[in-house]
């Protein structure tokens, strides 16, 4: 998606919000915006790894706690 006046506003909003499928994309020859967006997309991929990691560990977290407590609690 091409960036318009107050575009990238809304789109760092939704990545604010937790919305990481957010993707820029441009066909523009000056090297800063690409580098601008190139970096942006970068950014949401790991903030959207960052979470799966998170709830990876969370899950993983609260399994080991249950099952020592199931075990006592028999």
């Amino acid at each position: 998606m091409e960036l318009q006046p107050g575009f990238l506003f809304l789109l760092m909003s939704k990545v604010a919000q937790g919305d990481f499928t957010v993707k820029l994309e441009t066909s523009s020859k000056l090297s800063e915006i690409r580098k601008l967006y190139g970096d942006f997309n970068l950014m949401v991929r790991e903030l959207a790894a960052t979470e799966t990691l998170q709830m990876d560990f969370v899950s993983n977290v609260s399994h080991e706690f249950k099952t020592p407590i199931s075990a006592i609690d028999g």
